[in-house]
This record gives structure tokens, sequence and C-alpha cells, in this order.
């Protein structure tokens, strides 16, 4: 297992989360204030629709966007009760993808809570254990464990980080799971429809519980308010990791030290050099993301074959990082350099498999169609992060893409922030579209958004800027 070290930079309602495995970023967690994910959070909600036809309902859980509610879950044995769906009912559910798109989120009524080393599903009565526990006595000791303290209806699911855990550890984080569960229950009867009757962990503290396992050896921040929150919620929860948290505070982001800034630059446009010369062309539509490999300038076998296995080896790598920093999901179609041979097909196939294992989100490599094109299906989980930082361009009729304005604010503020750091005196100029002058002003209604920065900002907007352009000048007579 690579070592594993984990970035995470906060500003103005922003968080950034970079996953570094070898110094190679390999997954990529942004949440801002105003667009916050509410997977896993619990709501009382009431049936709007049923639609027959699709086997789902609407539920209104009191957000922008009805929730959708696939109705399979009832034709399968659960022992966990369901409420009814019958329209204008009252109904408990949790919400298992964030709205994307025009889609709302999308809903269970089966309920799960989230531990650091296990999962409780109240009424599925089973235990299941991560696949990567791959030691048969392990996985056996586990069980045993569990079986210790669970009721016959009682599930669980065993992370991948309980591997090697002591019985008090699991006792103690099926009691925390257990009594989280009977507060919901309480609310569940209690509240209104519709309303939320269960919040889950905010960004920072879901990073530090999902991805702490023991190849990370470092955690650090950039803001001593957030590595304080961080410290303390570690001295509760996971103890074991509170001595790998590390505060820096000086010099460069860092986003901008160890590169993920120009990472997520490459990941928001379709085109991705790789090392060897070639490169891959990713477009995602609505039904699909289509990803072709090109072989460019690589030339690095006499035999056409091995070259094609040589550089679709790498693209594979490549492929299932970029799916993971890009969050894609859905349909996802690889059209990799011709092979004619069975045998590299496999191994390529293979590769993509061994890449994916260890991706958080539910990944299936389909194989290849009757075409020639690799098949894979991703969960959907939170918003691409396409969708995060782009808009639809107002002046090509869709076909081309603009960063959205409350991207570019946040850019912004940290550009400001990074010249800032710089210089004891002056002003900072900032020339910028009206339309990002006008975002700047209405934040001034609420807060200051440039309260962090030190030095005096004078706003020009200029006219003949697109809407998402803007720079910035420091003027040290001023």
């Amino acid at each position: 297992m690579n070592s594993r070290d984990l970035l995470i930079e906060t500003f103005n309602n922003e968080i950034r989360v970079a996953v570094l495995e070898s110094n190679i970023l390999v997954d990529l967690i942004i949440e801002r204030e105003n667009r916050s994910s509410i997977v896993g959070d619990i709501f009382m909600g009431r049936v709007e629709k049923i639609l027959p036809n699709i086997s789902a309902a609407f539920i209104d859980i009191g957000k922008n966007k009805s929730g959708f509610l696939p109705l399979l879950e009832h034709d399968r044995e659960q022992k966990q009760e369901l409420d009814p769906i019958v329209e204008g009912a009252r109904i408990c559910v949790q919400v298992k993808r964030d709205a994307f798109s025009d889609k709302g989120p999308q809903l269970s009524q089966v309920l799960s809570f989230v531990g650091r080393l296990l999962v409780f599903i109240p009424g599925n009565g089973q235990i299941s254990i991560s696949r990567q526990i791959i030691d048969e006595d392990e996985r056996q000791r586990l069980i045993e464990l569990i079986e210790k303290f669970k009721e016959t209806s009682e599930g669980f699911v065993v992370r991948t980080l309980a591997e090697g855990s002591d019985e008090q550890s699991i006792r103690i984080e099926i009691e925390k799971l257990k009594k989280t569960w009977k507060e919901v229950k309480v609310e569940k009867n209690q509240s209104r429809s519709p309303s939320r009757i269960f919040k889950d962990l905010e960004a920072l503290k879901k990073v530090l519980r999902d991805y702490t396992q023991s190849n990370v050896a470092e955690i650090k921040f950039n803001d001593p308010e957030t590595y304080k929150n961080a410290k303390n919620f570690c001295k509760q929860w996971c103890p074991d990791i509170e001595g790998r948290l590390k505060i820096c505070t000086i010099g460069k982001s860092l986003f901008t030290k160890y590169g993920v800034d120009e990472e997520i630059e490459i990941a928001l446009g379709r085109f991705v050099p790789l090392k060897s010369g070639g490169g891959l062309i990713i477009e995602t539509t609505e039904a699909l993301t289509a990803i072709d490999v090109n072989s460019g300038s690589f030339k690095q076998a006499v035999n056409p074959l091995q070259n094609a296995r040589l550089i679709n080896l790498e693209a594979a790598s490549e492929i299932a990082r970029q799916i993971r920093i890009r969050n894609l999901g859905g349909v996802i179609i690889v059209d990799f350099i011709h092979m004619n041979d069975e045998v590299t097909w496999e191994e390529v196939i293979q590769k993509l498999k061994a890449e994916f294992a260890f991706d958080r989100i539910s990944c299936r490599v389909l194989g290849k169609t009757t075409g020639g094109l690799l098949e894979i299906i991703r969960r959907r989980s939170r918003p691409a992060l396409a969708e995060l930082f782009q808009s639809d361009c107002p002046e090509c009729d869709g076909d081309g893409k603009i960063f959205n304005t409350e991207s570019v604010v946040f850019e912004v503020l940290r550009e400001l922030r990074r010249e800032a750091d710089c210089a004891n005196s002056g002003a900072l100029i900032l020339n910028a579209s009206p339309e990002i002058i006008r975002a700047f002003e209405d934040a001034k209604e609420n807060t200051n958004p440039f309260s962090t920065i030190s030095l005096k900002i004078i706003q020009n907007s200029i006219e003949e800027f697109s809407p998402d352009q803007f720079e910035i000048f420091f003027d040290g007579t001023k």
C-alpha cells in the first residue's frame, strides 16, 4: 500500500482536500458552504408523487429539488420496518447521492450509520467485510467479534480500517452507532415533515473518518482554526491519527506547493497528457463520458501490438486516476488503442480493476463491447468536478464552458491572499468582469470577503472582460 498524505485547505467557506499517494494526486474533495453535501443526512419527507412505470417516487425533503426514491427496496425482504409509500404520507429517507445537473438527490428508505470502523444497518441482519481485508483468518475474527454485540436484526459492514482492531474498539463503535440510531428513532416520531432529523458529519470530519487509513503519513492544514477543530475531533474519535496532523501556514498554499492546482486545471479540460507522449481526450455528456486513448508520439516498441499494449496500460492507470479526481459517474466508455490479442485485452482490463480496487466509490469494469470499447459504470455520489467549477458559456449556445462566478470568486480570493502574503504595505488592484465585481459587492452585504487579506484592495469593473476574466496587480505606492 502506497504512502498517503492529505492536504486540507480552508478559505472563505470553502474546504479543499487533496489525497496524495507517493506525492501523486489520486482523489479530490471540494465543498462550499452554500453547496455542502447532504449525503448521509436523514429526512422526514412527504411523498409527492408515485410513478409506477419507473418504480419510483418523488419525495419532498424540504430542498429546492424533490428527492428520487427507487421502490425496489420494498420488493426485497427487509427486517427494518419501512414506512408505507402513499401519496401525501410521511416517510423517513436517507440521501445516498447529492443532486446534480437537473436531477434531485437520490434517496433510500434503508438507513445506515457510518463509523470509522463499521457501517451500521439496523434492519439488515447480516455482516459484510470489506473486500480489501483479504486475510481469511482476520475476516473470521472480525465476524466473531461483531456477533458478540449485535442483535439478530442488526447488520454491519466492516470497513477496511477495522483490520486489526481489538474487541474494545469494535464494542465502543457499535455502542456509538446504536446510540445514534436510537436518537434518530425518537426524532422520526416527533419531527414534522419535511425536515432533517439527522445530519452526517461535516466535510472535514468525514475526511478524517474516511480517509485516514494506516498508510496516511501526514495530514497537513493551512488554517489554524481548521487544524484546531481537527485535533479536537481526533481526540474523541480517532486518537491514533492525532500525531499525524501538521499545520503549515508559511510559504505557498499547500495546493500550489504540491502541484494540485495544476492538476485541477488539467482535470477541468478535455485533454490529459501522458508521460509517454500519448494522451487522453475526455468528453462528458448527460448520457455518458467518453474517453479516447491516443498514442501521440509514443513509439517505444518496434512491434505495433506491443506499442498498443504499453500505451494502453499507462492509459488505464491515468484513466482510473482522472475518473476519481473528476468524480465522474454513470456510464463511462473507453476507446483504447486497437488490440486484436485477447491476452493483452485481459491484461489491460485487470490493470483497470486493480486501479479501481482502492476507489471509495463503487466502480465496475463491465468488459469489452462487441464494437471493441470498454464499458465502466461508476456510482454517482457527489457532483462532478466540472459541475462545481463550470457553467455553459452564454455566448456560444451552450457548446462551450466558462468558469462560474462562484468558482472565480474563490480563485480571486486565493490569489489576492497569495499576493498579500508577499508584501507588508501597498494595495492590490483587482480588475475583473462586472459579474465578478457584483458578486463581491453582494457578498459584502452579509460579510467581508476580504477580511483575511491584510492589504487594501481596489476593485475596477472592466466591461470588456469575459464573465470569468480577472487580473490582479500589486501597487506599492498606495
